[in-house]
């Protein structure tokens, strides 16, 4: 998917002569660029720009050139797609709704959220291909793409019909650091709705690190689809937060869609695939573009992980703690793709392989966020290895504010027909 992306990073040049001339304003198409967000931008407004752009390319010859809205590059004739670093980009409040507008020699594209910006893309298109691009507000009504929202969660409240939880005092201890027990806890300093945000914050009291967990074991399953957040992450050392997918079945799959350990700028994608019926064996783990970090030690410590193998890609990125990302996973008939801010990361082939029937559970959704965490770090002490993590921020001024927060402006979920959703309540 990637390398439909970078097609577009190339110069524009005259490749094919035709007839079909397209015009913004009365400047020719050849003169634009496609200007996307740094951060924060779905993959399926990426794919949808892409689209576009190909389509250009195909009625007029011109390859439009793609980049991201660095704030030191700005060229005289742009379509600005999302919230962008520029001026006259409009907000958009209303999650629904997309505004087009002209500003000089700049197209504004934007939307309330992933799909109404793409709604906005598909308004574009017919403007550019009709009777030319004219200010719009509309509405979202459908994707163009085949895939329908099956399930949204924009955090104007927390659900509790539709989110499980844990409480540290229901034996959700997770283990020991530094003579500190760890809890997930549903107290509203750990666990609470504000802003249309959801907020995991890390506590802690003089014996136990308090992290919050969220599930929709109880009300909702699933298989296949375009999962998204988008979110902010903690910055303090020893924070785990994750957006992952799992189910209570022995041989299942685990997405780990997004796995950010440390000082919120380390981002994982990641799969398990679990047969807790099978003799452990020694997973390989190598990508093609980037070494994977190994982490079959967990085979030595934890007696239930009876068949562990998964595919890892790993990213720096010092931004993750102070700008909101989108981190996505796309499950299809054969494949898993991982998304970071719309950039594909990882992609992975299930089709034709012995695990290939786990592909076709059941899964649900699970937001968590945990203090302590072994993270790959060499230990403090060789015999212990649940002692390999950073030590945990105990300073006053970070507990008790939102850098000590995994912040979730929404979760969505977008399944063609055919894929499995079941509502259990």
């Amino acid at each position: 998917m990637e390398e439909v992306v970078n097609e577009l990073v190339n110069s524009k040049t005259k490749d094919e002569q035709t007839d079909k001339h397209i015009a913004i304003n009365g400047n020719d198409i050849a003169k634009y660029v496609i200007v996307m967000p740094e951060f924060n931008v779905s993959h399926l407004v990426v794919r949808r720009a892409v689209e576009l752009a190909n389509k250009i390319k195909a009625v007029t010859g011109m390859t439009i050139k793609w980049y991201r809205d660095y704030f030191f590059y700005e060229e005289p004739y742009e379509i600005v797609v999302g919230d962008c670093r520029r001026d006259g980009v409009e907000a958009v409040e209303d999650r629904d709704t997309y505004v087009i507008r002209s500003v000089g020699d700049k197209v504004f594209v934007n939307g309330g959220r992933n799909y109404s910006q793409v709604a906005a893309l598909d308004a574009l298109d017919e403007m550019l291909f009709g009777d030319g691009v004219h200010d719009t507000v509309g509405t979202f009504t459908a994707m163009s793409n085949g895939y329908k929202m099956t399930f949204c969660d924009d955090f104007d409240t927390f659900d509790e019909k539709t989110w499980s939880t844990l409480n540290y005092d229901q034996g959700s201890t997770y283990g020991r650091w530094y003579g500190m027990s760890t809890a997930r806890s549903n107290r509203p300093e750990n666990l609470r709705v504000e802003d249309s945000k959801l907020y995991l914050t890390a506590t802690h009291d003089d014996k136990t690190f308090y992290g919050a967990w969220a599930d929709t074991s109880k009300s909702m399953q699933f298989a296949k689809g375009f999962m998204e957040i988008s979110c902010r992450l903690a910055d303090g050392e020893g924070i785990w937060h994750d957006f992952w997918i799992f189910s209570n079945e022995k041989q299942r799959l685990e997405f780990d869609i997004a796995e950010c350990e440390s000082m919120g700028d380390t981002y994982s994608a990641c799969i398990h695939e679990w047969l807790l019926d099978r003799e452990p064996r020694v997973a390989t783990t190598r990508n093609p573009v980037q070494v994977m970090r190994d982490r079959t030690h967990a085979l030595e410590t934890q007696d239930d992980w009876r068949d562990f193998r998964y595919h890892y890609e790993y990213d720096r990125a010092k931004s993750l703690n102070n700008e909101f990302h989108t981190i996505a996973a796309e499950w299809t008939d054969t494949d898993v793709y991982f998304f970071l801010d719309g950039k594909e990361v990882y992609h992975y082939e299930y089709a034709g392989t012995e695990y290939a029937f786990l592909y076709e559970k059941p899964h649900d959704f699970i937001l968590s966020m945990l203090v302590g965490a072994n993270q790959g770090q060499k230990p403090d002490d060789t015999d212990n290895k649940f002692l390999a993590i950073k030590r945990p921020n105990l300073e006053g001024d970070y507990w008790g504010n939102d850098r000590g927060s995994f912040i979730i402006e929404y979760l969505h979920l977008f399944q063609k027909d055919g894929q499995l959703i079941e509502f259990l309540k």
